[in-house]
């Protein structure tokens, strides 16, 4: 609850086979004055790490506790240091968010524990990206931002989600499909069961892509011209592309983009993008990577 805030409880007495009884009347007490209770109304009057509410069934001797923990004022609202600011992905995928952290000053001042749970993460246009609790998801092309809201107060940063599908770049278009049959559904499998994580899979994935030149009246050709390609891992506890990846050489209208199996270093779901200077990033199918049964 929030300073000012007030929360309803209905009580109700049960008898043991279900029945609830009728005529009980019920006692209300709050061990601080930090939250008040009146006829089931609680209200929070100050922050408090945890008050305790008392509901008693009077005259027969039965009691329950309610603990209410009441956080100071949100006046800023951060990202965790970890959260990404800028997501390529195509529609129907799904991110999940770190939780924000609330401070008790607009500069400096302590994290408030607890706060997240009053954090709400809202979209510019939900049209385009809609929000469940930590999860975001790409419902069509487009941009949005998703900024953190609570108590009145926005985060200053915020989340931009650049949602498109595998065609459709400024300069060239990217048609990125599975080179092998064992490629098409994009899941690996991490080689031992019992290992840690970041054992090695089986294999690298390559993603084939090809490459169009679209022309001044719309029309698309064989792309023939030296380009430079760099790929990049939105979700980098499942596949970490290292600094010094080397940048991929296109010299035609098809090339291999290969994930090596080193890069793979957790179980879940990874969104790639792919880069190339002068065209919007491109999103690749998504990689999943599962850790086989016993």
């Amino acid at each position: 609850m929030a300073v000012g805030g007030t929360t309803t409880i209905v009580a109700k007495a049960v008898a043991q086979d279900g029945t609830v009884l009728r005529n009980i009347s019920f006692g209300w007490a709050s061990d601080t004055d930090a939250v008040m209770v009146a006829e089931g109304v609680i209200e929070a009057v100050v922050p408090t790490t945890g008050a305790k509410v008392t509901i008693e069934v009077l005259g027969r001797g039965v009691e329950i506790e309610v603990t209410v923990r009441v956080p100071e004022a949100i006046r800023r609202i951060e990202f965790a240091s970890d959260q990404a600011v800028d997501y390529v992905l195509p529609v129907g995928a799904e991110i999940e968010l770190m939780a924000p952290v609330a401070y008790n000053r607009e500069e400096g001042g302590e994290a408030i524990e607890g706060a997240e749970a009053l954090i709400a993460w809202v979209s510019s246009d939900p049209d385009i990206v809609s929000v469940d609790k930590n999860t975001i998801t790409a419902e069509s092309e487009g941009e949005a931002e998703i900024t953190a809201q609570a108590q009145e107060v926005t985060s200053e940063s915020e989340i931009k989600v650049t949602v498109g599908p595998a065609t459709g770049l400024i300069t060239h278009v990217m048609l990125p499909y599975p080179s092998t049959l064992a490629d098409r559904t994009r899941i690996l499998t991490l080689a031992d069961p019992d290992a840690d994580p970041s054992v090695e899979p089986d294999s690298s994935i390559i993603f084939e892509i090809q490459v169009l030149k679209v022309g001044a009246n719309g029309r698309t050709t064989n792309n023939k011209d030296p380009l430079t390609a760099t790929v990049r891992s939105q979700d980098p506890e499942v596949v970490t592309i290292p600094d010094a990846a080397p940048v991929i050489s296109i010299d035609g209208a098809l090339k291999e983009i290969t994930i090596k199996k080193t890069w793979i270093v957790g179980h879940g779901t990874a969104y790639l993008v792919v880069s190339i200077p002068g065209a919007v990033d491109l999103p690749l199918a998504p990689i999943f990577i599962n850790r086989p049964k016993p």
